[in-house]
């Protein structure tokens, strides 16, 4: 018999999708080629950081930022404008909570982690750029500075924001949507939808390309970790037999 709605179930099987072994459900050591990965991109933030810290802005910075925000054709600013509302904190933890909800009564750890994926966008940045303690990009040293911008600049929140909920999205689409053209151009579409957030920052005057950059950087290992985590309460739909 099944528990009440807000207790997972008290079959053994209820919160994963098909029988797995017990070693398997419960948290399985990430593979040695993702700790790797995860180091990796783990040293290159803190190598940036410090650099951040040190630096302002970084060697290139104004030029690639220069160069970005010489782009133009009809349409390219309220373009950006809308683009970079899709990486407002508070609109990405409303989605991160909404898979939460989802996944409670069915996968209550995947539930879990998709609720620690979107508690960490606030705290988290915030402490991160009181660590760095940079300014943002000031107006003699771009094209455009479209609003005034408030807060510090390194890393930049909404890099971070979106690639830590969007990317757990698209950690969810590679787990459970059958292996094919539909997955991949939906997990093709979503990176794209964070290149372009980062993107939209720097067009707007709001950021530094290492702003950005850093956003990238310090969220990349989180969703790394959590999408292994996630992988384990979840479970990957198998691929289709071949006919």
């Amino acid at each position: 018999m099944l528990g009440p709605p807000f207790l997972p179930s008290l079959r053994p099987n209820a919160i994963l999708p098909r029988p797995l072994s017990l070693a398997h459900a419960r948290h399985p050591p990430v593979k040695p080629t993702h700790r790797t990965l995860i180091f990796v991109i783990a040293l290159a933030a803190v190598a940036l950081f410090i650099a951040a810290a040190r630096l302002d802005p970084l060697p290139g910075d104004e030029t690639l930022a220069i160069q970005i925000q010489q782009i133009e054709f009809p349409g390219m600013l309220p373009l950006m404008q809308g683009i970079t509302i899709l990486g407002d904190g508070v609109l990405l933890a409303g989605v991160g909570l909404a898979f939460a909800v989802y996944w409670w009564a069915t996968h209550f750890r995947a539930a879990a982690y998709a609720a620690a994926a979107t508690l960490l966008i606030m705290p988290t940045g915030w402490l991160l750029k009181l660590f760095v303690d940079r300014p943002r990009p000031t107006a003699d040293a771009l094209i455009r500075i479209t609003s005034d911008f408030s807060g510090l600049g390194f890393p930049s929140g909404h890099a971070f924001q979106s690639t830590l909920v969007i990317g757990l999205l698209i950690g969810v689409a590679a787990l459970r949507m059958r292996p094919g053209r539909l997955r991949l151009a939906t997990m093709g579409l979503l990176a794209l939808l964070i290149v372009a957030i980062g993107f939209s920052r720097i067009y707007l005057g709001a950021h530094w390309p290492s702003d950005v950059l850093g956003g990238y950087l310090a969220a990349t290992p989180i969703v790394l970790v959590i999408h292994a985590r996630l992988s384990s309460a979840v479970g990957p739909i198998p691929a289709p037999p071949v006919s």
